[in-house]
């Protein structure tokens, strides 16, 4: 089982990967900002736009700086 995961996974890397590229052109010559798959869960591509980890970061450390109450 675990040799035909492995097989499975080295036929279908190649394809993966242009399928990546595929949505990652899509994606920007239509402006979508996320992809997501609907069969599985998990986003397929998002944009830095809409990538709110900094200040998320920086919300908590400002939090983090405040006295506990």
């Amino acid at each position: 089982e675990q040799e035909m995961r492995q097989a499975e996974d080295r036929v279908m890397q190649p394809v993966l990967e242009r399928l990546r590229k595929v949505l990652d052109r899509l994606a920007k010559d239509r402006g979508y900002d996320l992809i997501l798959d609907v069969k599985t869960p998990g986003v397929i591509y998002s944009s830095s736009a809409i990538d709110i980890t900094d200040a998320v970061v920086a919300a908590y450390d400002a939090e983090a700086r405040q006295p506990r109450k």
